[in-house]
């Protein structure tokens, strides 16, 4: 799931708004189907323990699972996968939830990517920049789903 900057529709990798920066979020929902029909569901994603600004050189800090039920977006990307390739998502969550979060390199985006591939769902990672960076973002994300969605037969 994909919070583009701003209203979405575009590749910024960020957008002015009346609060400040708005830089947008990437998420993941998963839900698991159980065999007596009935459902799990949780919507996370991983963020900055802290504040990070590329314009001071703070860039890499501890990261973190947030819930992000609620959170909203423009862009996702829905498909659905077989009990392995779900645990080895999973597998992933768990053995990388504690990882440095670092703007450039290991963002929200990237966790979220990196994730869905390990279980085998493979998205495109399209680099912006912004001011003092440059990497995964969800304007870019966002616009590449749906490039992917507008492929398909």
């Amino acid at each position: 799931m994909v919070d583009q900057p701003g209203s979405g529709g575009d590749r910024d990798t960020y957008e002015m708004d009346g609060l400040g920066v708005d830089v947008g979020h990437t998420f993941i929902n998963l839900t698991k189907e159980n065999k007596d029909n009935s459902s799990v569901s949780r919507t996370f994603g991983f963020y900055p323990a802290k504040s990070v600004n590329p314009l001071t050189g703070s860039i890499e800090v501890p990261g973190v699972l947030n819930d992000d039920t609620g959170h909203t977006h423009e862009v996702k990307y829905e498909t659905v996968v077989n009990k392995d390739n779900f645990e080895k998502i999973l597998n992933y969550i768990d053995t990388n939830h504690k990882n440095n979060y670092n703007l450039n390199t290991y963002n929200c985006t990237d966790f979220a990517i990196k994730a869905l591939g390990a279980g085998g769902i493979l998205l495109t990672d399209t680099s912006g920049k912004w001011p003092g960076g440059k990497g995964s973002n969800p304007g870019d994300l966002g616009e590449d789903i749906k490039d992917m969605k507008n492929k398909k037969p």
